[in-house]
């Protein structure tokens, strides 16, 4: 059973004098129940136990597995695996830290980040993600300009004194030059030229139906192994057209959901 977590809408130019933002992390969603770790889609996540001796007892926590920026990749290798975990502490301790940006209780955001700082701040594999008013329109733009000029992926606004919500919520929004969704495999194109031989394209389906051609992105290792028809992956894309098709999709990697 999936994890009730808080959801972001996206930013549309909606009015966001004085919220809070944040810089938007690409790692892996994480829920601290106080005794465990558990993904958005409710598995288990199983670090070795030296990581999670040093988080805190009987605070929900929530936040994001995760290793830095442009490392997506190596934080999916690390967080992922299931077996014999233990021996992979290293990997752990030396890559991955669990980012915290709310607990989940019945007080304003505000107070919600009062209570981390007061319990949570010095655990060892803890940071507290950083929340920023926002001054203006001009402020956020070149926030989210230096974030991604760092190679991070964008920015979260939260609305002040807003409390936290187990869905989709109009309190949270992300900002990002591109936006992502999850599609399914439904066939492929055969590569041409120097890739001959190899995956040209995925053809992808959106929720809605809406079928599209992905080979952006592709790195030949993935050309040369690639997955099957049912997968769903995340790609991300410039804006819809009219039709309801992503302009410019770029595959990014495998979904963590493997459904709508």
């Amino acid at each position: 059973m999936a994890t009730k977590l808080m959801l972001a809408h996206n930013y549309t130019d909606q009015d966001i004098s004085n919220w809070w933002m944040s810089e938007k992390l690409d790692g892996i969603r994480a829920y601290w129940t106080g005794e465990k770790f558990l993904s958005r889609t409710g598995k288990e996540i199983t670090p070795p136990q030296s990581f999670t001796q040093e988080m805190p007892k009987g605070i929900i926590l929530d936040g994001e597995l995760c290793a830095g920026r442009n490392k997506f990749n190596l934080t999916s290798s690390i967080v992922r695996k299931t077996k014999d975990v233990e021996k992979y502490v290293d990997d752990w301790t030396n890559n991955i830290t669990y980012n915290v940006f709310d607990t989940v209780c019945d007080h304003p955001f505000e107070r919600r980040m009062g209570i981390l700082y007061d319990t949570i701040r010095n655990f060892k594999f803890i940071k507290i993600v950083r929340q920023t008013k926002v001054k203006s329109q001009d402020h956020l733009n070149k926030e989210l300009d230096k974030v991604l000029d760092k190679g991070g992926e964008g920015l979260m606004l939260r609305q002040p004194e807003s409390m936290y919500e187990r869905k989709r919520s109009k309190s949270l929004l992300k900002v990002k030059k591109f936006h992502d969704m999850e599609v399914r495999i439904v066939g492929y194109r055969e590569g041409t030229g120097k890739y001959k031989g190899m995956l040209g394209s995925y053809e992808c389906e959106t929720k809605g139906g809406i079928k599209f051609n992905c080979g952006s992105g592709l790195n030949d290792d993935d050309r040369v192994n690639r997955l099957d028809v049912g997968v769903f992956i995340t790609v991300k894309y410039f804006e819809l057209s009219k039709e309801g098709v992503p302009r410019f999709p770029i595959y990014m990697r495998v979904a963590e959901r493997q459904e709508f």
